[in-house]
């Protein structure tokens, strides 16, 4: 559901160029509620509503559940959710309430999206390039209309080494060192053997030498 019909752009630019997305939903984490709303569209089809056979209470606790783990992947969530991890897990958590599951679904949800960074290398290498070039694909459209290049998306200015790294340090070590808290089995696949790999190739391009 989350990146249904992805624009390959941030919610940022949406709002600055006030795309009728962004007008729709006020502005407020427009990818992730056109996501939603068009998946629950698709479910008035009977053919395609995989709830009809559970009962009304659980249909509409999974659409809340949905809902709120969603809309929080607007990146503008992302430390607050990571923050509030934490948090809970100096207590006894996870527990049987709507607010646990969401932390727990929405960041699971992020970690997916940002797992490419801990895969190995050679899988990693593509992942990166690809999006890195879906950032610059969004400063040369930015440059286009006139408007101020979003931060990391130009180009001509930005190291695109030194942008992943800062997105591994600042971005996915917090979470993944979270997550791997709680589920100490990850150790190993994400960070070991993905993420500190990674970091070391990257670390390597920045200082102008490669690891191979």
């Amino acid at each position: 559901i989350m990146n249904h019909r992805h624009p390959g752009l941030s919610n940022s630019f949406m709002v600055s160029v006030r795309h009728p997305q962004a007008l729709r939903y006020n502005d407020e984490a427009v990818i992730q509620n056109y996501a939603l709303a068009t998946a629950f569209t698709y479910l008035t089809d009977p053919e395609m509503n995989f709830f009809i056979h559970t009962d009304m209470p659980l249909q509409d606790t999974l659409r809340l559940l949905l809902i709120k783990s969603i809309i929080k992947q607007d990146l503008k969530y992302h430390f607050p959710e990571v923050g509030l991890l934490k948090t809970k897990m100096g207590s006894s958590f996870p527990e049987d309430t709507i607010e646990d599951k969401v932390v727990l679904m929405s960041t699971a949800i992020r970690l997916a999206e940002i797992s490419w960074i801990c895969r190995p290398q050679n899988i990693y290498v593509r992942w990166s390039e690809r999006v890195v070039e879906e950032f610059f694909a969004q400063g040369d459209l930015e440059k286009s209309m006139g408007l101020a290049v979003s931060p990391f998306c130009d180009r001509d200015v930005v190291s695109a080494p030194k942008m992943q790294l800062s997105f591994a340090l600042v971005i996915c070590y917090p979470l993944v060192s979270a997550w791997c808290a709680l589920y100490p089995e990850l150790e190993q696949p994400l960070v070991q053997q993905g993420l500190e790999q990674n970091r070391a190739y990257l670390e390597a391009q920045v200082r102008g030498t490669v690891l191979k």
